[in-house]
């Protein structure tokens, strides 16, 4: 008799009380296939699945050719139950992958449906007290990158191998007057509404990027609702020219452009960050500060993790043209954590003990964190 792989409610119909001593030698290999070298995984290629009982890995393949929605019913959000969704098509920027439940419990706390947006994505979800819950999201990220201190002086903050710039400050935006930056290398666009008389949208246009495939779509819009002052960030990054517009109220405007690695609105952690840096004199200093991205486009310090190095500490760091280091590991309950759906990513901001760096030709970083 053929080996039969078999649900959780099957086996435990199977292998009930054995008083009676039923339970056969295919019944245990039943058992066997089902729990140990079983291949777990199902293709998703439609654009609806249910979830099943025995469901543990989906690998959905349907990104390559369009959007997926999965739904879990209510009778499989039971305490224990867990399955993973992974982006099998690595397409998940332009096809979303939409994880729902059929009722009105909650995923990760929140009413709102699960939306996957990034390519070969992955999350595994457990259900507990009626509800479902997100275990991981993500995986290491390790980034290094090296700039020169013209940035610093010219008061950009350097941020996982580009640079957050100030772009305009106080200019006015209304129904006559558009704003354009002239010069965006694969960056997010951030405004700042420090004066506004009423709420209202600003349409930006020009090069969208795709920042997996590289592809650029020319003539791109995006709306950004303003309903306060503070600010305000693009999802698309923009190539090029890129021009902000209303219809509605008078603004008084700042803009930015930034990139980095995104966290994805995830739950991420800090493990180790590393300076490496060469002075040109024998008089010098260098200060590193880290700030999270808000999901607004806003930076928040991250309290403990700024440190700095000068030619008057005890222990020389580094000399005249000799390279130096200085680097930090947090451990415990030291490590800086993150958990929400405001986290977008890190910045690192490079300056010296006062203003500007001194003396210092060369410098890179290196950031080892944990987005899951």
């Amino acid at each position: 008799m053929a080996d039969t792989p078999r649900s959780k409610s099957a086996l435990q119909a199977l292998l009930a009380d054995n008083v009676t001593g039923d339970i056969s030698a295919q019944d245990t290999r039943d058992f066997l296939v089902s729990t140990i070298g079983y291949d777990f995984t199902r293709e998703i290629t439609t654009a609806t699945y249910s979830l099943v009982e025995d469901d543990i890995i989906l690998h959905v393949t349907r990104t390559t050719t369009g959007a997926c929605e999965i739904t879990i019913p209510t009778a499989l959000i039971t305490d224990g139950r867990y399955f993973i969704v992974k982006d099998g098509g690595y397409n998940a920027t332009v096809n979303n992958i939409t994880v729902k439940t059929q009722g009105s419990e909650l995923i990760n706390g929140s009413s709102a449906d699960y939306v996957m947006s990034t390519n070969g994505t992955r999350a595994a979800f457990y259900c507990r007290d009626g509800d479902v819950h997100i275990k991981s999201n993500g995986a290491v990220q390790a980034v290094a990158f090296t700039w020169s201190t013209a940035d610093v002086a010219n008061s950009d903050v350097n941020v996982f191998g580009t640079i957050y710039s100030s772009e305009q400050t106080g200019v006015t935006l209304d129904s006559v007057t558009p704003q354009s930056i002239t010069n965006m290398y694969n960056r997010h666009y951030i405004v700042n509404v420090t004066t506004m008389t009423s709420s209202g949208t600003i349409t930006l246009t020009g090069n969208a990027v795709n920042e997996y495939t590289g592809v650029i779509t020319p003539a791109s819009t995006e709306d950004i609702v303003v309903s306060a002052t503070g600010y305000y960030q693009s999802s698309t990054k923009w190539i090029g020219q890129v021009t902000a517009s209303t219809a509605d109220a008078d603004l008084v405007i700042d803009t930015y452009s930034t990139t980095y690695v995104d966290a994805a609105n995830s739950d991420f952690q800090l493990f180790y960050t590393r300076m490496g840096f060469k002075p040109s004199s024998g008089t010098w200093d260098i200060k590193l500060e880290l700030k999270k991205v808000n999901n607004d486009g806003s930076l928040t310090d991250i309290a403990g993790t700024d440190f700095e190095a000068d030619n008057s500490d005890t222990y020389l760091r580094a000399a005249s043209g000799v390279a130096g280091n200085i680097k930090r590991i947090w451990t415990g309950t030291d490590i800086p954590q993150f958990a929400g759906t405001s986290n977008e990513g890190i910045i690192v901001e490079v300056t010296g003990k006062v203003g500007t760096p001194t003396n210092i030709t060369e410098a890179d970083v290196t950031i080892v964190g944990l987005v899951f």
